[in-house]
């Protein structure tokens, strides 16, 4: 399509192109010399690298818990004790928690 003529496809009956470059590199015997990629792209280059299939990259992919992964939340029984003390003192007035000494100090 050159520049100004009207886009004449329907694009409603383009269907998703399937993601298969790993697989089709294993089908047909392409060796990989090389891996780089950023992103999700580092995370499955690296698994490759390490002697993950392809398949076994999407396993993974498909049930790891990207919400829990990706998010900066700790289960407070991973939480340090000096962490806690120190959350506890940005949380509480000093004059009713002991190990607090002053609130710039915690």
């Amino acid at each position: 399509m050159s520049y100004g003529q009207e886009n004449t496809q329907d694009t409603t009956k383009v269907k998703e192109r399937p993601k298969v470059a790993l697989y089709f590199l294993e089908e047909v015997g392409i060796p990989i010399d090389y891996i780089a990629g950023t992103s999700m792209g580092s995370i499955v280059g690296g698994m490759y690298a390490l002697g993950y299939s392809s398949s076994e990259i999407l396993e993974v992919i498909n049930n790891v818990d990207w919400d829990r992964l990706i998010s900066n939340d700790v289960e407070r029984k991973y939480i340090s004790f000096a962490n806690k003390v120190e959350k506890v003192c940005m949380m509480t007035p000093t004059a009713f928690h002991p190990s607090c000494r002053r609130p710039d100090t915690c």
